[in-house]
């Protein structure tokens, strides 16, 4: 049983690190700078409303539950990062 979960585990971070690696690449190869001289306030406050939304309501609401209380912080912070930098 404990090595299912070291297996688990390693497959797990092994599946993040070829995530991040795909989209450092294509951060790199694809990705340019807007030229923009003004940005909108109101995408700005958008995005902080998601955001926060995200974070707070989704990641603290599941702390209650009895047996996926951390976790789900931990995922929602995970999820959360992994949605912006895709995003981007």
């Amino acid at each position: 049983a404990t090595s299912k979960k070291v297996n688990k585990a390693t497959s797990f971070s092994l599946m993040l690190a070829v995530v991040q690696l795909l989209l450092l690449i294509g951060f790199s190869f694809l990705g340019t700078a807007p030229h923009v001289k003004e940005r909108d306030p109101q995408v700005y406050n958008y995005l902080i409303g998601v955001g926060i939304m995200m974070l707070i309501g989704f990641g603290y609401l599941m702390t209650f539950l009895r047996w996926y209380g951390l976790g789900a912080v931990g995922l929602t912070l995970l999820i959360t990062s992994l949605g912006v930098q895709s995003s981007l």
